[in-house]
């Protein structure tokens, strides 16, 4: 009994604000095990999640086992950048999936099942469990988007470090945006598609910038370093040296957008470019985890400084940037939702050639793409709110679509990754959305990072270690 106590003092406790990289650094670097950690991440779920409801299920001597084998693996010399990193994995997919097999291949332990929407509603921002409905961690009674729910509610109330979800129309993002933690959409063909209609693509949701870093290191591999991603601009004209030209839109042309989620979003990017612009460009990467950081309105740069650390410079390999230009552009795409739903319905044509009628000039996909292509010409990133409206609440959000600012990308294929961008008058998250163009992953996440520095986000209210 001795032994048992000492071994348990000995553990960490939950941290809501540890990441995956740094977990993952204390247990190779022998400060903690994969054992422990896992351990501290169950008691941080049954303490947190009562109320949350954001696991479906929980595997606690699964888990246990689980990491019980990454410690003996690690002793025997094995090379596990994710060991004992504790994970949700979305409950529609589970541990099956191809995301799911290379995070626990890297050494992440699956502790559970988080929850996905069930029957019933044509919207899917919301998520239910056995116990009832899952809650948005910043307040109860909003929702925490979805189809991802659990996932984003489990990273936004630091009950795990990251967990896996999937987007078909923003399913990854919008529950990040709303939960106050990052979500990252994929090329389109850098994994395999979750759905025949070619819309679905599995990713993260993390708390860092660096852990979907991490993860897109260990999931993707080298396919996030495709054309361009070290940051020069391809087709007309070329961008200066250490300079990012962000286009904002708040609507992409189409959307009926809440003034109070385009003022925040809109103010975050500003505070972006305006921080780049007043800090020193460090000649090595690596110099960008000791520069001064740029704190948010409430003081906190604790995480800013792990991103940057754990990133090795937002900029590329040749440094990072020194400034951010954002520039506004009266985009005018057409809203997709006819194309988006002919494609769930006749799921081959997500396979069509791209001389097919469909995708021609005078088509509504054939207008968004050649929109796009002109913007990303002459610029690196556009950049939206990730969702036209807040949190709604359980009963629904009415007549809005959640997922008008984040579907096009589904149909496009563009990679785009949600990050936090303050809160609403009465405290919901609001998320900024940021778009690459095609295979330029390496670039967002950079960017992504780098705003991340400039802007940290505070950790959750929720209380999952009390």
């Amino acid at each position: 009994m001795t032994e048992v106590n000492a071994e348990a003092k000995a553990e960490p406790e939950p941290h809501p604000a540890a990441g995956a990289a740094e977990i993952a650094a204390r247990v190779r670097g022998g400060a903690s095990s994969a054992v422990a950690e896992v351990r501290a991440a169950l008691r941080a779920v049954a303490r947190g999640d009562t109320g949350l409801n954001a696991f479906a299920e929980v595997w606690p001597r699964a888990a246990q086992e689980r990491a019980a084998h990454v410690d003996a693996a690690l002793a025997r010399g094995a090379d596990l950048p994710l060991a004992g990193v504790p994970i949700g994995v979305k409950a529609w997919e589970g541990t099956a999936s191809l995301q799911a097999r290379r995070l626990v291949a890297a050494g992440a332990v699956p502790v559970g099942a988080t929850s996905v929407p069930g029957p019933g509603t044509p919207w899917r921002t919301w998520g239910t469990t056995d116990r009832g409905r899952t809650a948005n961690p910043w307040r109860a009674d909003a929702t925490p988007g979805g189809s991802s729910a659990g996932s984003g509610a489990a990273v936004g109330a630091g009950l795990v470090p990251l967990a896996t979800a999937g987007d078909g129309a923003g399913s990854t993002r919008i529950p990040a945006a709303w939960c106050g933690a990052v979500g990252y959409k994929p090329t389109t063909g850098l994994l395999p598609a979750r759905d025949p209609a070619g819309l679905a693509v599995g990713g993260p949701i993390a708390r860092t910038v660096a852990d979907v870093r991490l993860y897109a290191r260990v999931v993707l591999g080298a396919a996030t370093d495709g054309p361009g991603a070290a940051g020069a601009r391809t087709g007309a004209g070329t961008v200066r040296p250490g300079r990012l030209r962000v286009v904002w839109s708040s609507d992409l042309g189409f959307a009926e957008v809440d003034p109070e989620i385009e003022h925040v979003a809109h103010t975050a990017l500003l505070a972006w470019a305006r921080g780049s612009s007043a800090r020193p460009v460090p000649v090595n990467p690596a110099d960008a985890s000791a520069r001064p950081g740029t704190s948010a309105p409430d003081g906190r740069d604790r995480e800013g400084a792990q991103a940057a650390a754990a990133g090795g410079g937002a900029g590329g390999r040749g440094g990072r940037w020194g400034v951010v230009d954002v520039v506004a552009a009266g985009l005018d795409c057409v809203d997709p939702a006819g194309e988006w739903f002919a494609r769930r319905e006749a799921p081959g044509r997500a396979g069509a050639a791209e001389g097919d009628p469909d995708r021609g000039a005078g088509s509504v996909a054939g207008h968004n793409r050649a929109r796009l292509d002109a913007l990303f010409s002459g610029a690196d990133l556009l950049a939206t709110p990730t969702t036209p409206n807040r949190p709604h609440g359980h009963d629904g959000p009415g007549e809005v679509m959640s997922v008008a600012l984040t579907w096009l990308f589904n149909i496009t294929g563009h990679p785009a990754i949600s990050l936090p961008a303050g809160f609403t008058a009465d405290g919901l998250p609001v998320g900024l959305h940021l778009v690459a163009p095609h295979h330029r992953d390496g670039l967002l996440l950079r960017a992504a990072a780098d705003y991340q520095a400039v802007c940290p986000w505070p950790p959750t209210p929720w209380p999952s270690t009390s």
